[in-house]
């Protein structure tokens, strides 16, 4: 039993798929603290053929004290923001070859009211795994009534999960402490994700980093699930 566990990034990139990917089962941490001007509610796209941030406004009243899964996003009568990010989306990607397969997604999702961040990101990541093909198990960390914090939160979850290898990101290097791992008896894999470079319409040079939205918005599902696995890199430690 491969366990990856990740925090349930806004419209994430091309490595938290690749990661989900190469996992049997997919933790996202929704119990941990909300990070202002972060990746939970905001990622990069192409505009005007640069990388720039698109996101949904929160209202941050308290966020110290609150988990991601406390987050709420502002409704549009609050603060006005679903045009323009639609509008976003539309006008840097309308000419892209597979705009219209999945730019309605979008539309529909912004056309329900969905107040909690956690939810909201959680449909773009669902809709985006059915896409590529990844049909790893999807369990709230939260349900699993973890303790601890950074590494040793990490370890309990993962063995809550019935982790037989801890499937980590490369940041998982600078704390986590092996030695607690390895006494339990469990592996630990870092996922070592190489970008791959893919046909990207609108740029001169290839710009790498962007929401998965990019991918599919240029080569589609199937070449796109093919350009996703050729970045697997895996280093296995213990």
């Amino acid at each position: 039993m491969i366990v990856a566990i990740h925090q349930p990034e806004h419209l994430p990139w091309l490595g938290f798929f690749n990661k989900m990917m190469n996992a049997d089962k997919l933790v996202i941490l929704d119990n941990v603290q909300y990070r202002k001007r972060y990746f939970q509610n905001r990622n990069q796209i192409l505009v005007n053929g640069e990388k720039k941030y698109i996101g949904v406004p929160v209202n941050i009243d308290n966020y110290r004290e609150k988990t991601i899964a406390d987050m709420q996003i502002y409704s549009d009568s609050e603060v006005p923001w679903k045009n323009k990010y639609l509008k976003t989306i539309e006008y840097n990607y309308k000419h892209h070859p597979f705009f219209e397969e999945y730019f309605p997604f979008f539309e529909n999702l912004l056309g329900e009211d969905i107040a909690s961040l956690y939810e909201f990101n959680m449909e773009i990541i669902r809709y985006f795994a059915q896409k590529l093909g990844i049909d790893t198990k999807i369990v709230k960390a939260s349900e699993l009534f973890p303790s601890g914090e950074k590494s040793d939160l990490i370890l309990d979850i993962a063995k809550k999960s019935s982790a037989d290898v801890y499937l980590s990101g490369p940041s998982g290097r600078d704390y986590m402490d092996l030695e607690k791992y390895e006494k339990e008896r469990m592996g630990v894999w870092f996922n070592d994700f190489e970008h791959p470079i893919y046909m990207q319409k609108g740029t001169e040079q290839f710009i790498p980093y962007l929401s998965t939205l990019d991918l599919l918005m240029n080569i589609g599902e199937k070449q796109g699930r093919s350009i996703l696995s050729d970045g697997t890199v895996i280093t296995k430690m213990i």
